[in-house]
């Protein structure tokens, strides 16, 4: 099932080349909540995770100290060169808390979104 589910992605390369896109996707069916921390640590502990549980493809990773977000893409590249992210995680500071939005590119990536939540509140598993 996973291997079909990266085969479609990899089809669809170019699909979603950019966060902004991912976040365009009338589709996209973003998983939101807040945490009672700092936006750093958790911007931190989501970045670890999404670097051990996706070795199949590249993640990029942003974080602004003067607007207090932070940006992770979980990717995939093609095989005509172009590359897919599969899913965005966007991280702002509010205040003493952190807002956090998992925005996957297909409804297939869904599970990976809700999985962010668990990865912020500490769960190591993939």
């Amino acid at each position: 099932m996973r291997r079909a589910i990266m085969i479609a992605a990899l089809l669809c390369a170019g699909c979603a080349g950019t966060p902004e896109g991912v976040r365009e996707n009338p589709g996209a069916q973003p998983t939101r909540f807040t945490r009672d921390e700092n936006y750093q640590a958790v911007y931190r502990r989501l970045l670890a995770q999404a670097r051990k549980c996706w070795a199949e493809g590249p993640v990029e990773a942003n974080l602004y100290q003067d607007t207090r977000t932070g940006e992770i893409a979980m990717a995939l590249y093609g095989f005509m060169g172009g590359r897919t992210i599969f899913l965005v995680i966007d991280i702002a500071a509010d205040g003493d808390k952190t807002r956090v939005i998992a925005t996957p590119n297909y409804s297939t990536w869904d599970r990976s979104a809700k999985r962010v939540q668990a990865w912020a509140e500490g769960a190591s598993d993939c």
